[in-house]
């Protein structure tokens, strides 16, 4: 990378004195996609801790894993497999007969839906216990489905009132 003119640094990312090193104490944004997932959350922690206004952005391997980096920090989460199944889902409504226009809007609607309730999730979530054993969680997920069923009907109901 530095014969590309990159400036780089080399070594553990998850290590203090390399971010130090790096700039943490300049940057604006700091990136984290490791596949480790329990550094992945130190390092969250660490750079909040170093820096309350820095902005983070780190990819996840699942949900509980979303869960962990928001409860140490992170600003934005991305999920490995997420993009990927909205865009199998947008495919299949397509396949079954929905135009893309249509299917782009139903996806907007549950993507925008899923982030914002992903976060509500997050604050009821209890480390170390089943979600199955969550009255709280159950039943907020539980609403969350209604909500983003309802939403995507109103959707519907209103292309056909547009068409």
């Amino acid at each position: 990378m530095r014969k590309f003119g990159v400036k780089t640094f080399f070594g553990d990312a998850s290590r203090p004195g390399l971010l130090h090193s790096a700039g943490l104490s300049n940057a604006k944004l700091l990136i984290i996609a490791i596949d480790d997932h329990e550094r992945a959350i130190e390092m969250v922690k660490f750079a909040r801790r170093e820096r309350s206004d820095i902005h983070i952005i780190v990819r996840a391997y699942d949900r509980h894993h979303v869960y962990e980096l928001y409860s140490a920090g992170a600003n934005d989460i991305v999920r490995e497999t997420f993009d990927s199944a909205v865009r199998a889902g947008k495919y299949s409504l397509m396949a079954m007969g929905n135009d893309e226009k249509s299917s782009d809007k139903t996806i907007d609607v549950y993507v925008d839906h899923d982030r914002s309730n992903l976060i509500k999730l997050a604050r009821v979530w209890e480390p170390g216990m089943d979600i199955a054993n969550n009255e709280e969680y159950k039943s907020l997920a539980k609403e969350n489905q209604q909500l983003l069923l309802a939403a995507i009907q109103a959707l519907k109901n209103s292309d056909k009132e547009q068409d």
